[in-house]
C-alpha cells in the first residue's frame, strides 16, 4: 500500500479541524440550551422583559440577523424554519462524508483493524516448540521443561514457535 505522507497529514489536519469545530459547536448548543431554559423559567415567572433580554443576548454573537429574517417570514415561520434546516444531515451521513474525504486515513484504519484481527488469532496460542540459539548452535525442542532449562542460561536466545493459525 502506498500512502502519500503529505496527503495523510492533510487529512489528519482536516479531521482535527472538524473535531475542533464539533467541540465548539457542542458548547454553542450548551449555551443555547441554558439560555432557553433560563428564558422559559423567567417566562413562567411572568418576567417577559428579562426573558427577552436573555434570548436577545443569544443573537449578539451570531453573524446573521435572524430577527430580521423571522420578521420577514412571520407569515409562515414553519416553512422558513424548514427551509433553513433542510440541509441538516444525520450523524451517519456526516461520518460517510468524513470517510470519503479521508481515504488515506481509512486505508490505515483498515490495516490496523486487520492487524488487530491477526493478533487476536495468535493471542491465545500456546507454543508448539522452542528454538534456542546458544554459542553459535541452534537447538529445537517441543518440551516446555527443556525450554525452561535453556532460559536459565543468560546467553541463550529462546524463541517460542507457533503453528500458523490457518493450519
Amino acid at each position: 500500500m502506498n500512502i502519500d505522507v503529505i496527503e495523510l497529514a492533510n487529512e489528519i489536519e482536516k479531521l482535527q479541524m472538524k473535531a475542533a469545530m464539533e467541540l465548539c459547536n457542542s458548547w454553542m448548543i450548551e449555551r443555547l440550551m441554558l439560555t432557553n431554559s433560563i428564558a422559559l423559567y423567567l417566562l413562567g415567572k411572568g418576567d417577559k422583559e428579562e426573558a427577552m433580554a436573555w434570548m436577545e443576548g443569544l443573537l449578539d454573537w451570531t453573524d446573521e440577523d435572524f430577527l430580521s429574517e423571522v420578521e420577514e417570514n412571520a407569515s409562515d415561520l414553519n416553512s422558513w424554519f424548514s427551509n433553513r434546516t433542510k440541509d441538516e444531515i444525520s450523524y451517519h451521513s456526516a461520518l460517510e462524508i468524513i470517510h470519503s474525504e479521508t481515504p488515506s486515513v481509512e486505508k490505515i484504519k483498515k490495516l490496523l483493524e486487520e492487524a488487530a484481527k491477526k493478533l487476536a488469532e495468535y493471542e491465545n496460542m500456546e507454543p508448539v516448540a522452542w528454538m534456542c540459539q546458544l554459542r553459535g548452535s541452534i537447538f529445537y525442542t517441543d518440551s516446555a521443561s527443556t525450554a525452561d532449562r535453556w532460559s536459565n542460561n543468560k546467553d541463550a536466545n529462546i524463541v517460542p514457535l507457533y503453528r500458523h493459525p490457518n493450519k
